[in-house]
């Protein structure tokens, strides 16, 4: 799930199944946003998601979460 707020974005890998979050990363760049959520992601060993942008368009800051996200190893 990603979030964004006037000064930061947020991340957060919940488990479908418990409702329970995982863990989340918040930052001011999106780029190194989706760059830290995938290796903690792939540390614990999760590769494949679902990527719920919410009620936010994708395009800009969130797309560019998604887009590094995915170059660096997590599958959508």
């Amino acid at each position: 799930m990603v979030r964004r707020s006037n000064k930061y974005l947020y991340a957060q890998m919940l488990k479908l199944a418990t409702g329970k979050t995982l863990f989340g990363i918040r930052s001011t760049d999106p780029l190194t946003l989706g760059k830290q959520i995938a290796a903690k992601a792939l540390e614990m060993k999760i590769s494949s998601v679902v990527f719920d942008r919410g009620s936010y368009k994708y395009h800009g800051n969130i797309k560019i979460v998604a887009d590094a996200a995915r170059e660096a190893g997590l599958k959508f």
